[in-house]
């Protein structure tokens, strides 16, 4: 049986065609702009996307060193790793292009968005260069779609990349996300959000199908259908008739009366249905951790120990493994830029302690400097004493 993932099957994501140079992503080449779209049009795919990459990015790294944060703060700050745990997200690929000067020394960094890259020259499973586009769709203006290799990391090389991806079951060089198999869900979300929107700006759906004898005449039958439309009330309903003309001598059909349930407890159903899908793909443990959701909690009488549990269990298995992965991802560059300390993120909690005693360290620098040469000598006897 084939299983088919909203537009694409499975065969469709899984085959590794080789085109002009490189390697296809996805049957027609552009599967990472479908997730792209799938973040970019569906409000709870993208909730969770954001809310996720805010709990494991948190504050941003932080190092036991304090000779390293310059360079953390200059090359791999909040900013920087959020676009990066973002694509990751989306696509489970991560693609750092490093630029260096003359000297091979590190002058920037900067994340790709994993829709311009596709893999190019590979020798016994091991990628040696890729291939760059703004856009890899050829619909698109040509001067969007001029290409260029990169070769994959080398620290003396002017520019290369740091590919990362995880393709899951499928045996092929692109990542292929963990919440693949909601993919449906979130088209569905997708779908009930375009139809509202459009039910809403063409005045819903026609309330039956009006049925009258042709006359012969083009048009006296287009003046009728004007006088019926002419004669609707309201805004929502003007020009929202079906006609259906019949020649003389036929029988009429009936009016139609077309059912629509477009109520206001089917609709909340449908949003719960596709929210509650999207969540479980991505593993989300309690609605409570993701912003603006639909559904509610269940199965705790107490709020306050579901968010806890949630939670905890949210920060074991997803936020703890990602910084992991995240930490391994960047390892050549702490390399490459003589990052020495121990490298950890750090959360809203800890940041606030090492401001605190920064902030106190401060002032008991500017205490000192207006101490009088005899006090500080005081000061030092005690220090030497004790």
């Amino acid at each position: 049986m084939e299983t088919h993932l909203s537009r694409y099957s499975n065969k469709a994501i899984d085959i590794q065609s080789s085109y002009n140079g490189h390697t296809r992503n996805g049957s027609d080449d552009l599967f990472p702009n479908y997730l792209n779209g799938l973040y970019n049009n569906s409000p709870t795919n993208q909730c969770v996307i954001d809310d996720l990459t805010g709990y494991i990015v948190a504050q941003g790294l932080v190092s036991d060193n304090p000779k390293d944060e310059p360079k953390i703060k200059h090359f791999l700050n909040k900013q920087f790793l959020n676009e990066l745990e973002r694509y990751r997200k989306i696509q489970n690929t991560s693609c750092i292009l490093i630029q260096r000067n003359s000297l091979f020394r590190i002058i920037k960094i900067e994340v790709i968005n994993p829709a311009q890259i596709r893999v190019g020259q590979m020798k016994e499973g091991i990628i040696h260069s890729f291939k760059y586009k703004k856009t890899w769709d050829g619909q698109v203006n040509s001067s969007y779609r001029q290409e260029i290799t990169i070769p994959s990391y080398d620290k003396y090389s002017p520019q290369s990349l740091i590919y990362w991806y995880d393709s899951g079951t499928f045996d092929l060089p692109y990542g292929r996300p963990s919440y693949i198999s909601g993919t449906d869900a979130i088209e569905f979300e997708i779908g009930l959000y375009m139809g509202d929107n459009h039910g809403a700006q063409n005045g819903m759906t026609p309330s039956a199908i009006i049925t009258m004898p042709a006359s012969g005449d083009d048009d006296k039958d287009e003046k009728a259908v004007d006088a019926i439309n002419s004669n609707l009330s309201g805004i929502a309903n003007k020009g929202k008739t079906a006609t259906i003309f019949t020649k003389a001598g036929e029988t009429t059909p009936p009016t139609v009366t077309l059912l629509n349930d477009n109520s206001k407890e089917s609709k909340k159903v449908n949003y719960e249905v596709a929210e509650a899908g999207i969540l479980k793909a991505w593993r989300i443990p309690s609605p409570t951790l993701i912003s603006g959701m639909n559904i509610k909690p269940t199965g705790f009488g107490d709020a306050e120990a579901e968010m806890q549990w949630a939670l905890n269990t949210l920060k074991s298995k997803i936020i703890e493994p990602n910084r992991s992965d995240l930490i391994d991802i960047l390892k050549p560059l702490f390399l490459e830029l003589e990052i020495t300390g121990n490298v950890s993120f750090i959360d809203e909690t800890e940041r606030n302690v090492i401001v605190q005693e920064e902030v106190s360290n401060e002032i008991v620098n500017d205490n000192l400097k207006n101490l009088t040469g005899k006090q500080f000598q005081g000061i030092e006897r005690i220090v030497r004493k004790f």
